[in-house]
């Protein structure tokens, strides 16, 4: 009897606190609308349900060459060529970043190509970007800017090189 008449004290001070000022409330309504100890530890499971789910990263599309982790990065294949032979076509980790701006590197953190650990292609525009390349020894590289291909819109093409992410 001392849970039950505590529970419905507690459920009017909260009504009371949490209600609206102008509507006068009884210890009658409160009691009415007090949750069972079942509910309420319903009701607190489904709020920490719906608090991890809103700080989750959006999934990734559902496509076959791509694969969602749990760091928001996802896998995708990656197809990066210049006019010096260079043909990369792998999968790596595609990283969104803000602006729709994006960089590729490999999960085990080991060079792309070459010495090159992360491309990064940095959105100045609708269809612009400048793009750079991490080397192993730090050196962020200049490669230019990029158009976004009309043909492709996965790909950013370059004066030299083309970077494409599927």
């Amino acid at each position: 009897m001392i849970r039950i008449t505590s529970l419905a004290a507690l459920s009017f001070l909260a009504l009371a606190a949490c209600g609206d000022a102008d509507t006068p409330t009884t210890g009658s309504e409160a009691v009415e609308t007090a949750e069972t100890p079942t509910q309420a530890s319903a009701s607190a499971q489904d709020a920490t349900t719906d608090q991890q789910t809103a700080s989750e990263p959006a999934p990734a599309p559902a496509d076959a060459e791509t694969t969602a982790r749990s760091d928001g990065q996802r896998e995708v294949r990656c197809h990066i060529t210049n006019d010096r032979g260079l043909d990369f076509d792998q999968q790596c980790l595609f990283r969104a970043q803000s602006n729709g701006s994006f960089a590729l590197s490999k999960a085990d953190e080991a060079p792309l190509f070459e010495n090159i650990t992360m491309v990064n292609v940095s959105k100045t525009g609708t269809n612009s970007a400048e793009v750079r390349g991490l080397t192993t020894d730090g050196i962020n590289s200049r490669w230019g800017e990029a158009t976004r291909s009309t043909d492709d819109p996965a790909c950013w093409t370059g004066a030299d090189f083309e970077v494409c992410a599927y």
